[in-house]
């Protein structure tokens, strides 16, 4: 039997070759530097009197403050159980943790506090990548500040990322009737990067439907890896 086949051979049965052998490894998103964060307001036709800035957030009557440090929430981690104990609910100001159904996540987070917030994350794109994948979930918390006031709160929202400033994903949601613990998966994707990509944005847009009901909108996006 040829020498070199039958080497080949023994490294395929134990493991140890593969056709993408010296191929680049994956790198997950937070490892990836950040370019630029920005919260603020979006100008909605119906919404005339709002006013709109990087950094406004039209409160309203609340005067509600207290977002994320440097507005970022980053969990590279998992916890392998969830803070706090059980009968606690879940919420979106706790920084070290993203729940899921109940479920530990790890990941990156979008947060909308009120009606016609948005949120972006730019991540710079590593040189060579030719592909993002990831799966976006909305967490446990659709209530945030306004807890106490309602049992049951409504959503409405838009996910999307960009990527050097031109829209390759959409995903738009309304879900109503919700409670602690009503977090579900909203989408997976794949995104194609084109050679020499610099940028991609994730953002969050929340909705004006129903504005009493209609305040928290907290996302992570999960799993996601850049490709080689």
């Amino acid at each position: 039997m040829n020498l070199r086949l039958l080497t080949l051979g023994l490294l395929i049965g134990w493991g140890l070759w593969t056709p993408l052998a010296g191929q680049k490894a994956p790198v997950p998103l937070p490892e990836v530097d950040i370019e630029e964060v920005e919260i603020g307001t979006w100008k909605d036709n119906r919404q005339e009197q709002i006013q709109t800035a990087p950094g406004r957030i039209n409160y309203g009557d609340w005067a509600v403050s207290g977002f994320w440090n440097d507005d970022l929430k980053i969990v590279p981690k998992a916890l392998e159980v969830l803070v706090p104990p059980p009968g606690t609910p879940y919420q979106s100001t706790m920084t070290d943790v993203f729940a899921v159904k109940g479920q530990p996540v790890a990941g990156v987070g979008l947060w909308a506090r009120r009606p016609l917030m948005y949120h972006w994350i730019e991540f710079e794109i590593p040189a060579g990548a030719k592909s993002f994948t990831a799966k976006v979930s909305v967490t446990d918390d659709p209530f945030g500040y306004a807890r106490g006031f309602f049992q049951t709160v409504n959503q409405q929202f838009t996910f999307a990322v960009e990527v050097d400033g031109r829209e390759v994903f959409n995903k738009f949601r309304e879900r109503f009737n919700l409670a602690d613990g009503s977090g579900a998966r909203l989408a997976e994707f794949q995104i194609t990067l084109p050679p020499g990509s610099q940028v991609i944005r994730l953002w969050l847009r929340n909705g004006v439907r129903s504005q009493q009901t209609n305040f928290n909108v907290e996302l992570v996006v999960s799993e996601g890896l850049f490709r080689f």
